[in-house]
């Protein structure tokens, strides 16, 4: 996707927070914060059922009253990261995606892009520390609710979630970047 216009139809809002659909049609998945998700089905750390439905969790920025069910595939109470499929034949079911890419070289700020709550963009620089992400500089404060957000590269491809501020709410981390926190299994299905 190459307009900011296009990536606020990708946006969805999640529990408590956010989250973006990710990949290609085939495979799509919503993917957000963990911690956005209700807990009824946490246990030890992990995922209690096989594939937890979570009903009206679910809904676009757009048509924020209509709501969808979805399937938890996989998801780190550790990393903060989740990945869920919107029931099928829901009205929800995205239409576009962002597609996977990769975090750049470690140690450099690099800029990104980070949706408001009201799907507005904002500019915002990233350091890559391994599989994780720092932001600094943002353009806007980053609040609660804005979990799960997408961390966009300027090539328009995600590379990472929003999980974690600072007190000055215009950075922090640590933030799991895509690549480095979703499971092989799964990013050989978004890629393929």
């Amino acid at each position: 996707m190459q307009s900011r216009s296009q990536w606020s139809e990708s946006l969805y809002r999640i529990g408590g927070g956010l989250g973006f659909a990710l990949g290609p049609e085939r495979a799509r998945v919503l993917v957000t914060a963990a911690h956005c998700l209700p807990r009824e089905h946490v246990a030890a750390g992990a995922i209690a059922d096989a594939r937890p439905r979570y009903d009206g969790l679910v809904a676009s920025l757009a048509a924020p009253h209509e709501r969808a069910a979805a399937a938890c595939v996989f998801a780190d109470w550790v990393g903060d990261i989740a990945a869920l499929q919107i029931a099928e034949h829901a009205s929800l079911a995205p239409a576009s995606a962002f597609q996977l890419g990769r975090a750049g070289p470690e140690g450099r700020a690099l800029p990104v892009w980070l949706p408001s709550l009201n799907g507005a963009w904002f500019r915002c620089d990233v350091r890559v520390t391994g599989p994780l992400l720092w932001l600094t500089n943002a353009a806007c404060d980053l609040v609660g609710g804005m979990s799960g957000a997408p961390i966009v590269a300027a090539d328009g491809s995600a590379i990472g979630i929003l999980c974690a501020c600072d007190a000055s709410k215009r950075g922090g981390g640590p933030n799991p970047s895509l690549w480095g926190n979703l499971p092989a299994w799964l990013l050989d299905r978004l890629i393929a």
